[in-house]
């Protein structure tokens, strides 16, 4: 294999090696920003790590069932509209 082959390509010239030294040519869209979030980076280029392992809330306690009843509540709220709502419509089909 030739060393040609194994050198950068030319973007201006394809089919033609990159000259040695020579820095590409910018070829980013107008008005890109000329920063990028570090971030973003590893995101981009294909690099991926595990992320640590989160230690849950000291706040909050797994046996608190406050939101199970919030949702047990408004469960049963709105069946009991969706009732009066079903049974509004069938009596005004019903009387016409």
């Amino acid at each position: 294999m030739s060393l040609t082959k194994l050198s950068p390509p030319n973007i201006d010239n394809p089919g033609e090696p990159a000259a040695v030294g020579t820095k590409p040519k910018d070829r980013r869209r107008p008005g890109r920003p000329d920063t990028v979030s570090e971030a973003l980076l590893p995101l981009l280029r294909g690099e991926v790590h595990e992320h640590p392992q989160l230690e849950p809330l000291l706040d909050s306690d797994p046996e608190d069932d406050h939101a199970l009843r919030g949702i047990a509540v408004g469960v049963i709220i709105s069946t009991g509209l969706w009732a009066l709502i079903g049974g509004v419509a069938w009596l005004a089909v019903r009387l016409r």
